[in-house]
């Protein structure tokens, strides 16, 4: 590689390859798509550079992170492209609960392995309803944490679930919760309920069939903290790792 004598950055004088696309949260504040091999520069909701964005190699376990099949609707209604998206389409989901009292909740479940991390994580936006339980479910147990997405706050962890949530501008918060199975579990669930406050069980609880939330880029990934956000629209789908160098003669 040739050091550059124009720009003066010092990303041009770095190898970098990935064999796949990659997702990143622009300066404008906006999802991007990264084509292969393609450095991703990355900001914050502020628009404040966080550098060069150098992952390891994950998959999306969901086969449609984008909610258009294989999720199941428990007394909520789901709508396709009704909201601005991060990445600035029109194809974010609007989740609202039905007009009852019962449990109102999105959910996919799919195949793992026991006593190992998984992270479900999703971008959620206030339509009405403040509070979120994003959930983990394994065949016996049940836990989650709960997400103030109006003020973009992290409420109560449950069951040694670990939890976080990320502004990413325009009202959206990424909010993402790791758990690790229990010995025997073969299958593992991302569960976004809604709630009325923190700590409340989203058992039981009456619903008005205007509110709810938006929904966007849902993720399942095996590992111990949520990494970029990878599409997938009828199959898992794998982030290649980043591979970055510096030649010793750039020094």
């Amino acid at each position: 590689m040739t050091r550059p004598t124009t720009t003066g950055k010092a990303q041009d004088l770095i190898t970098f390859t990935r064999s796949t696309t990659g997702t990143y949260l622009g300066s404008d504040g906006l999802l991007k798509s990264a084509a292969i091999n393609e450095a991703r520069i990355e900001y914050d909701a502020s628009g404040n550079c966080l550098g060069l964005l150098v992952e390891e190699a994950r998959t999306n376990l969901l086969a449609y992170s984008d909610f258009t099949s294989g999720w199941a609707a428990d007394n909520v209604t789901v709508s396709l492209n009704a909201a601005t998206a991060p990445d600035g389409t029109e194809t974010a989901a609007k989740l609202v609960w039905n007009n009852n009292a019962a449990y109102h909740s999105l959910f996919d479940t799919i195949s793992v392995s026991s006593r190992t991390a998984y992270t479900r994580s999703a971008y959620i936006k206030t339509a009405g309803v403040s509070w979120v339980y994003v959930q983990q479910y394994d065949g016996l147990n049940n836990y989650g944490v709960y997400f103030d997405i109006t003020n973009g706050v992290k409420g109560t962890e449950t069951g040694g679930c670990v939890g976080s949530i990320e502004a990413v501008g325009n009202g959206w918060y990424r909010c993402s919760v790791t758990y690790t199975t229990r010995s025997g579990a073969s299958s593992e669930r991302i569960q976004i309920s809604l709630t009325t406050g923190n700590g409340i069980n989203p058992n039981n609880l009456q619903g008005d069939g205007v509110t709810g939330v938006f929904i966007y880029g849902a993720q399942l990934e095996q590992g111990s903290f949520p990494t970029s956000y990878i599409p997938t629209s009828g199959s898992a789908v794998t982030r290649a790792a980043d591979v970055a160098s510096l030649a010793v003669s750039e020094f």
